[in-house]
């Protein structure tokens, strides 16, 4: 089961816990392995780094929710 919570939490600092600092950032980088394949009909969309890459994503999946947010990959946003 995912925690949503945790997963997209703003922040996996726990200031005076370490090692629930340490278990957060795991959880909030951790990647989900499914084995052999997912219908394409569960996948709804997606999160890219930035407008570059959800061209790129577009060109392979119209039809693909596709949300550019690059505080998502701890990116700095310039503006």
């Amino acid at each position: 089961m995912i925690n949503r919570e945790l997963v997209f939490a703003e922040y996996w600092h726990h200031p005076g816990d370490y090692i629930a600092s340490d278990n957060h950032k795991k959880i909030m980088c951790a990647e989900v392995l499914v084995p052999n394949h997912i219908p394409p009909d569960y996948i709804f969309g997606a999160y890219v780094s930035c407008i570059q890459s959800e061209a790129a994503l577009l060109a392979v999946a119209p039809d693909l929710g596709v949300t550019i947010d690059p505080h998502f990959f701890f990116l700095e946003v310039h503006q």
